[in-house]
């Protein structure tokens, strides 16, 4: 949400969360109309921002979650998703 606020670039800005709970997994879709991802940002470059690599490094170390990047086809805004399974962890 920080990147699509930082770097959307659209006036009205529209954000979207959607969080849904499928079997054992819960499922994050995070999207807005800004300008969309750089083609070297969805392909996981070796040049993309700080951010999105800690974000997907973070998400693959924890919770062997992928994080998955692409842009809307109506809209041209960015797309962010990844699942997380529930239960995988014990304290």
């Amino acid at each position: 949400m920080e990147n699509a606020v930082k770097h959307g670039n659209s006036r009205p800005l529209h954000i979207d969360v959607l969080i849904k709970k499928l079997a054992n997994q819960l499922e994050f879709k995070i999207s807005d109309n800004g300008m969309g991802f750089k083609e070297l940002d969805i392909v996981g470059s070796s040049n993309v921002g700080l951010g999105l690599s800690i974000t997907r490094s973070r998400l693959k170390l924890e919770e062997n979650a992928e994080f998955r990047l692409c842009n809307d086809m109506h809209t041209g805004g960015a797309v962010v998703s990844f699942s997380l399974t529930r239960g995988t962890k014990e304290c």
